[in-house]
């Protein structure tokens, strides 16, 4: 479970640091 929960997370990250670059931009 946790080798699955782990990509998640990271893909988490990757979708919340691009949504900061995104509104940092478009603000």
């Amino acid at each position: 479970m946790p080798s699955l929960l782990r990509p998640l997370t990271s893909l988490g990250m990757i979708i919340y640091l691009r949504n900061c670059f995104v509104t940092s931009i478009f603000r």
